[in-house]
C-alpha cells in the first residue's frame, strides 16, 4: 500500500513538473522544444510549431528529423547528431517565408552530470540580418559619396577651363564661320558632361531631411509635369509615349521632404520612359492604404508597359553603380531606395520581361 502511494506521488510529481515545463517554455518568444534521449520531442511551444508551419499535436512524440523534414526549412542533419551536439548551432532558411533562422541544439544534464535530453531553440534573425545589411549599405553609400565628390572635383576644374577657352574661341569666329558651329557643338558636349557630373553628385550626396506636411498629390503632379517637359523636348518620344496621372480621390497630406520624394518619383518615370522602345503608356497612381479605419501607408505607383526587367537583374537594380543602360550611372534607383528608407518607407518592384514594370513607393503616416 505504501509503495503504491509512493508510486502515485511520484507520477503526480512528474506530471506536475512536465506541466510546469510546458507552461514555462510557452512564455518564450523563440521556438523551443525539449527532446528525450531517443531524440523524441516531449515538449514544444506554439512559437516552435508556428516557425515550422506544423500543428503542435503533430510534433509531440516525433523525432526532430521527422519534424524538420515535414517543415519548409532547409536543415542540416548534423544538427541532430547526438554524438556531436555540444552547443550545435546553424542558420537555416525558410523557403516559403524568406525567414532567416538560427537554430541551437544543446544537451540537458541531470544532477549526475549525465545527458538526460536535448534542448532546441529556433530564433528568427531576419530583422537582425536586414539591419546589418542596411548599415553596410549606408556605409557603402557614404564611401561612394566621398569618392564621387572627389572625382567630380577633379573633373569639373579642368572642364571649367576648357569651357572658358571655348567661349573665347567662339566669340572670335564670324557668324557664318563653319568652325564656329563645330566649336558650339563641342561646347554643348562639355555642358552635357558637366550636367552628368552634377546629376552624379546630386544622387550620391546624402542631403539633410526637411520634413514638412505636404500634399503628396502636389508633389507627384510636379514630378509628372517635369517628366512631360523632358518628354516634349524629345520629338520622337512625345508622340509615342503617354504619361497618365491618377491622383488619390482622398487628399494625402503627410510629413515628407518634398524635393527628395519628387526626385524619387521623377527618377522612376524617366526610367519608365527609357524602358519603352515603341509606343507605350506610363501610369502614375496615388493610393492610400487603410488599416482598422486609420491611415497606414501612402503608395505612389509608377507603372509602364515597356521592356520589363530580367528576373536575374531584379535583385541587383538597387545596388549602386548597377546599370544596364550604355551611359547609366547606376545611382538612380540606389538614390530612390535611400530616400524612401530615410522616410521609414520602402520601394518594391514587380516586373515581367517583355510586358513592363511597376515600381511602388510606400510611405508610412
Amino acid at each position: 500500500m505504501i509503495k503504491d502511494n509512493v508510486k502515485l506521488n511520484l507520477v503526480q510529481t512528474l506530471s506536475q513538473a512536465n506541466l510546469e515545463i510546458g507552461k514555462l517554455i510557452e512564455t518564450i518568444e523563440d521556438g523551443v522544444c525539449v527532446e528525450d534521449l531517443e531524440r523524441k520531442i516531449i515538449h514544444a511551444n506554439s512559437a516552435f510549431a508556428k516557425i515550422l508551419g506544423i500543428e503542435q499535436e503533430q510534433i509531440i512524440d516525433k523525432t526532430s528529423i521527422e519534424v524538420f523534414s515535414k517543415s519548409n526549412l532547409v536543415f542540416i542533419l548534423s544538427l541532430f547528431n547526438s554524438s556531436n551536439v555540444e552547443n550545435n548551432k546553424e542558420e537555416l532558411f525558410n523557403q516559403n517565408t524568406g525567414q532567416r533562422l538560427r537554430v541551437k541544439v544543446s544537451p540537458i544534464y541531470d544532477g549526475f552530470d549525465k545527458i538526460s535530453g536535448y534542448l532546441t531553440i529556433i530564433r528568427d534573425i531576419t530583422d537582425v540580418i536586414q539591419r546589418e545589411r542596411e548599415m553596410a549599405r549606408a556605409e557603402q553609400l557614404a564611401l561612394i559619396g566621398e569618392l564621387v565628390a572627389g572625382l567630380a572635383h577633379e573633373i569639373r576644374n579642368p572642364l571649367t577651363g576648357i569651357q572658358g577657352v571655348m567661349d573665347i574661341l567662339i566669340e572670335k569666329k564670324g557668324k557664318n564661320d563653319p568652325e564656329k558651329i563645330i566649336l558650339e557643338n563641342a561646347r554643348q558636349e562639355v555642358w552635357r558632361i558637366d550636367a552628368a557630373i552634377r546629376s552624379l553628385l546630386d544622387r550620391s550626396r546624402i542631403r539633410a531631411m526637411k520634413l514638412i506636411s505636404t500634399s503628396l498629390a502636389k508633389v507627384a503632379k510636379s514630378a509628372v509635369m517635369l517628366a512631360q517637359d523632358q518628354l516634349a523636348a524629345t520629338s520622337d518620344a512625345t508622340n509615342r509615349i503617354q504619361i497618365i496621372y491618377l491622383p488619390s480621390l482622398d487628399p494625402i497630406i503627410l510629413p515628407i521632404d518634398a524635393p527628395q520624394i519628387e526626385d524619387a518619383i521623377l527618377n522612376l518615370i524617366l526610367n519608365a520612359i527609357e524602358a519603352i522602345d515603341q509606343r507605350g503608356q506610363i501610369t502614375v497612381n496615388l493610393l492610400k492604404i487603410m488599416e482598422n479605419g486609420f491611415n497606414k501607408e501612402a503608395v505612389i505607383e509608377v507603372k509602364d508597359n515597356g521592356r520589363g526587367i530580367p528576373k536575374d537583374n531584379l535583385v541587383k537594380i538597387f545596388n549602386p553603380f548597377f546599370s544596364t543602360k550604355p551611359y547609366g550611372t547606376g545611382l538612380g534607383l540606389a538614390a530612390v531606395k535611400r530616400i524612401l528608407r530615410a522616410h521609414n518607407g520602402r520601394v518594391e518592384v514587380d516586373s515581367i520581361e517583355g510586358k513592363g514594370s511597376a515600381f511602388r513607393l510606400y510611405i508610412p503616416y
